[in-house]
């Protein structure tokens, strides 16, 4: 009995890398598992402060230096896109860009675009829509 309760606390619970060059694997029992990130990693990874996957909960999530992130829903073999029922708001890359705006630069739109773009934001963060985003928006869309 006690074998199978360290299998069920051995379960990744999240890989995480954070900006200080940890690579880090926490268990659901609580462990955690640390050493210095691969410097291959942390090239790629620069920009960000964090960077985990999640497992269990089909989660990546990347938070920026500056505080910001986004979350990407993984789905499966059998379940690829994970709608469950959610709309899908596809956006062109000029209402990415107001999105963008409305968050950084608010006084660069109208007060009705950003009243509508933080609404649209929260209702992508609360996890009611989908805002899908491609990497030619993020290419478009970055400095």
């Amino acid at each position: 009995m006690a074998g199978q309760n360290d299998d069920v606390s051995r379960r990744i619970h999240a890989v995480q890398w954070r900006d200080d060059g940890i690579f880090a694997v926490k268990f659901s029992g609580g462990q955690v598992a640390a050493e210095t990130a691969p410097t291959e990693l942390v090239g790629m990874l620069e920009p960000f402060s964090v960077v985990e996957y999640q497992p269990w909960h089909r989660r990546l999530i990347f938070k920026f230096l500056d505080g910001y992130g986004f979350e990407c829903e993984l789905g499966t073999a059998k379940d690829p896109s994970p709608i469950r029922g959610r709309p899908v708001v596809y956006l062109d890359q000029n209402q990415w860009s107001t999105l963008s705006k409305s968050l950084f630069a608010p006084q660069r739109v109208s007060d009705t675009e950003c009243l509508a773009a933080v609404r649209l934001l929260k209702m992508a963060e609360a996890g009611d829509i989908i805002l899908p985003l491609s990497s030619a928006h993020l290419s478009e869309t970055g400095a």
